[in-house]
C-alpha cells in the first residue's frame, strides 16, 4: 500500500454494505505510522444466506 495523502499516524478500515444495505465497519489495521512496512489480509470466513 502506499498512500497518495500525506498522514503521519493512521488506520486501515474495512467498509461494506449487506444485501440490506446497511453498512458495516472492520478494522483492517488499527494503528501504523509513515514508513511502516506489512501486509494485510483478509479472509472471508462466512457469508450468511442473507449476505
Amino acid at each position: 500500500m502506499t498512500p497518495t495523502e500525506d498522514f503521519n499516524v493512521s488506520s486501515m478500515l474495512l467498509h461494506y454494505k449487506d444485501r440490506e444495505g446497511k453498512r458495516h465497519t472492520e478494522t483492517i489495521i488499527g494503528h501504523f505510522v509513515k514508513g511502516y512496512v506489512g501486509e494485510a489480509a483478509i479472509t472471508l470466513e462466512f457469508i450468511g444466506k442473507n449476505g
